[in-house]
């Protein structure tokens, strides 16, 4: 298939491309900015790291004359996959939903008209569980934040003008992902920083219940949900693919148990009292997807995992066995 995609230099972007790439799709990849170098080092490192098949181009923000432009040169897409999103500090109170939605939509009405004479037969929208009515738990299923809200309203937008010129609109409801490549910060590069140099990391909110996922595994639910949808037009569809459902201090447990036994590593964990309840106690998506990933094994995704931080923190080889 012919896919154009946004969003290629996130996390879990990098990884949708990989994996759409691995199975032979041609794909489009489209950035804001002019070059690699306006990045930051983790985006430059996963946007070198991409698959050298997957075309690029540059300054081209959706809506925008290139983004016309580059949708213009060719007479057939099969699908437009809308990753890019405006994230910012997704978890502060003070995130503009107002200031999100016009650039989470910026130019999707143009889009679709674009797309439309062009034998497009679907858009996938990426949505999160963390948008109200999204996945299951504590109840009423409210947005975690405004980030959350930001994201629900984004998805009905572009919802509504897809289908306004009959293009079948999915939606890719991602949980957590972790893996390599993610931002720093994030909860298990934290920790595996923490380990490497000898530190106890804390873990504020070990109560919470939520849904982890190898973003290799989230990978393969998202290239087969393209398929899916644009081979089916199917109106609507959407999908909430999951993985390990626990509390964050079981599965930071179990990430400790993985990452050290490969890594040879200590892994203690600091585990406070928790007493931010700000958000829902549990929130998971619904379907576990590991046993329908064909492609997919469990073990060889925390090798890989293993091996991307033993590289980034130069963490010496280990001659022992791992537990799986």
């Amino acid at each position: 298939m012919k896919i154009l995609f946004t969003g290629a230099s996130s996390f879990s972007g990098f990884w949708y491309v990989k994996a759409l790439c691995a199975r032979g799709h041609e794909l489009f990849c489209t950035f804001t900015k002019p070059s690699p170098n306006e990045y930051d080092e983790t985006c430059r490192e996963r946007i070198e790291s991409l698959p050298a098949d997957a075309k690029k181009t540059w300054a081209c923000p959706t809506g925008s004359e290139a983004f016309k432009t580059l949708v213009e040169s060719s007479d057939r897409w099969d699908s437009v996959c809308l990753h890019g999103a405006s994230v910012g500090n997704y978890k502060s109170p003070d995130f503009n939903v107002f200031d999100a939605l016009r650039a989470n939509t910026a130019g999707i009405a143009e889009l679709s008209s674009w797309m439309s004479p062009r034998g497009c037969r679907a858009a996938i929208a990426t949505g999160s569980y963390s948008e109200a009515d999204e996945g299951c738990g504590t109840t009423p299923l409210k947005a975690f934040a405004p980030y959350g809200l930001s994201k629900t309203l984004s998805f009905e937008y572009t919802r509504f003008h897809f289908l306004q010129t009959g293009i079948s609109t999915g939606k890719f409801v991602m949980p957590n992902p972790f893996g390599a490549y993610e931002k720093p910060g994030s909860f298990t590069t934290y920790l595996a920083k923490c380990w490497a140099e000898g530190k106890t990391p804390k873990v504020r909110t070990p109560d919470y219940i939520r849904d982890n996922i190898h973003v290799s595994l989230l990978a393969e639910a998202y290239a087969d949900f393209v398929e899916t949808t644009a081979r089916s037009g199917f109106c609507s569809a959407k999908i909430n693919p999951g993985e390990y459902r626990s509390t964050q201090k079981e599965f930071a447990l179990m990430f400790a148990r993985q990452i050290g036994d490969r890594l040879g590593l200590e892994t203690p964990i600091d585990f406070a009292v928790q007493s931010d309840f700000s958000e829902p106690m549990a929130r998971t998506n619904t379907l576990d997807y590991a046993p329908l990933a064909t492609r997919w094994n469990e073990s060889a995704a925390w090798d890989f995992t293993a091996a991307y931080y033993a590289r980034k923190y130069n963490i010496p080889p280990h001659q022992g066995t791992h537990r799986t």
